[in-house]
């Protein structure tokens, strides 16, 4: 059934996205383990054309780059796998090296991603939205054991796809004027899926790195500090709710760096 359910995934888009919802339940409730998984990615990321084994990972690597439906299947599986079947404790022979191919560790490989993402964009926020995806596997994990990479991998996002993209003004004047308002709808729901991501994170390094990632937006980042005040000062605007609402995510995370920082200013006083 897998075999066919591959097969279909690569011909018929409107499909793709109830597929990777099946092969994602289907590793982490109905059977999760190495051996499902293996079938899984041979029938889903192998490229057709068989490699070298000493090219192997690399034309696995250049698969997922491939094509949309390629890039989404990848990370929903990376995220099972490292979730769900790595922690059971045997690891895939043939794949557990492409699991560890990272996209958000180097920019090249992001810009190679940019194309493709933006093509899924609009479909935010389902699970075939390699966008979210990516979001999802940014956070995956104890973000205090990593603060210092999950913060240069938000950078990479954020200058890659928002920045340079989604709110980028140039982009924005290429589109059609439907186009455009839902591209930058999308951007904003993006933002506030990242602050209450944000906000939720505890420990030793959570506001470390919840100030960071504030300066990164709205310090730092001139296109999409520009988009939400704009619309977040004008009421009748079609983007107003949702800028609205990526505001108050915003002002969550702010509100929690402030009442860190009278907390210690309150230890340093009774000291």
């Amino acid at each position: 059934m897998i075999r066919e359910l591959a097969e279909i995934y690569h011909e018929q888009e409107f499909l793709r996205e109830a597929i990777q919802v099946i092969i994602d339940k289907t590793l982490r409730k109905v059977s999760a383990n190495v051996a499902t998984f293996d079938l899984v990615a041979d029938s889903f990321l192998a490229p057709k054309d068989k490699a070298d084994d000493s090219k192997k990972e690399k034309a696995l690597e250049s698969n997922v780059l491939s094509s949309s439906a390629s890039l989404s299947m990848f990370l929903t599986l990376r995220l099972a796998y490292f979730e769900v079947i790595a922690p059971l404790g045997k690891l895939s022979k043939n794949y557990n090296e492409l699991m560890a191919f990272d996209i958000l560790d180097s920019t090249k490989q992001l810009a190679k991603a940019l194309p493709l993402v933006k093509a899924q964009t609009y479909l935010y926020p389902r699970l075939h939205s390699s966008l979210v995806l990516l979001l999802e596997d940014l956070f995956r994990g104890d973000p205090n054991a990593k603060s210092n990479a999950l913060l240069k991998k938000f950078k990479n996002i954020n200058d890659t796809f928002l920045e340079a993209s989604i709110f980028n003004e140039e982009v924005l004047a290429s589109l059609k004027s439907v186009t455009r308002l839902k591209y930058l709808h999308i951007g904003l729901r993006i933002v506030e899926v990242v602050f209450k991501k944000l906000a939720t994170l505890e420990g030793p390094k959570s506001i470390k790195i919840k100030a960071k990632v504030i300066g990164m937006m709205l310090r730092d980042s001139e296109n999409f500090r520009g988009v939400l005040v704009r619309n977040v000062q004008t009421p009748k605007n079609q983007l107003h709710e949702a800028a609205k609402e990526a505001k108050v995510a915003v002002v969550q995370v702010l509100n929690q760096i402030k009442d860190s920082a009278l907390k210690a200013e309150e230890g340093n006083e009774s000291i």
